[in-house]
């Protein structure tokens, strides 16, 4: 567990799970679009699978993975059902992706686009799969998770940014020196790639990612008198571990 000292509340990593065409539809400003713009005013930090690049690994493994690590699930679901998983063909992702949450434990925020719902055929018609998404969307209003109905991306930006603002943060403590300390327990979910040309450190970095995959890493703070601590010591750029609380 690693302990954090913010000045300000920590921006949560809000997951925002959706059919392709939300990000499309309405011309001019989308579906997912007004969500993200939510997000944002919440102070939170939008996670997507679009953000993702491509990986090695099953699919349903790697969007059961990217929503663990969110703090909050937000399910913005229309009328098509989207492409099935390819290893997991009886659930589509974003039915796989509320699964996940749910299992998790999740805080869940439900949005069921309104009947009145206003967009080209392209946001309504799936004659493939058009049965499953009216099953999902009844389970989903049934669930005891509660949802809310939008018919446009201004109603969804609103109902969104509210419900945001009412969940509470994970809560915070006092920490050393009585500043507020807040525990995080989060897995890795990316590691920046590394910039070409940068050299040194290279079995050090090898290490340190190994060690945040694993959890078992510590937090580090850069010594105020670098000489402290030796070039070649195992801590990266002559910083020293903080005590683990």
């Amino acid at each position: 567990m690693l302990g954090v000292m913010p000045s300000e509340p920590l921006p949560r990593r809000v997951f925002l799970s959706h059919t392709s065409e939300l990000r499309r539809f309405p011309v001019g400003r989308s579906f997912v679009a007004a969500a993200q713009d939510a997000v944002i005013r919440a102070g939170d930090a939008v996670t997507d699978m679009a953000y993702f690049p491509a990986r090695e690994g099953k699919p349903a493994q790697v969007s059961r993975e990217a929503v663990a690590a969110a703090d909050v699930f937000v399910l913005i679901a229309g009328f098509r059902y989207g492409s099935p998983v390819p290893d997991r063909p009886q659930l589509s992702y974003t039915e796989l992706e509320h699964a996940t949450a749910e299992q998790r434990g999740i805080p869940q925020l439900v949005f069921l686009l309104g009947e009145d719902t206003e967009g080209p055929a392209a946001m309504f018609a799936d004659l493939e799969y058009g049965a499953r998404q009216h099953a999902f969307r009844g389970r989903l209003a049934s669930s005891g998770v509660t949802t809310a109905t939008v018919s446009s991306p201004a109603q969804l930006e609103t109902a969104l940014l509210q419900a945001l603002t009412a969940l509470p943060r994970p809560q915070q403590r006092s920490g050393p020196g009585g500043a507020a300390y807040t525990a995080v327990a989060r897995r890795v979910w990316t590691i920046p790639a590394r910039r070409r040309g940068f050299t040194g450190r290279a079995g050090l970095l090898a290490e340190l990612e190994v060690a945040l995959r694993s959890g078992s890493a510590r937090p580090w703070r850069r010594s105020s008198t670098p000489t402290d601590t030796p070039r070649n010591s195992t801590s990266p750029g002559g910083c020293r571990p903080r005590t683990r609380r």
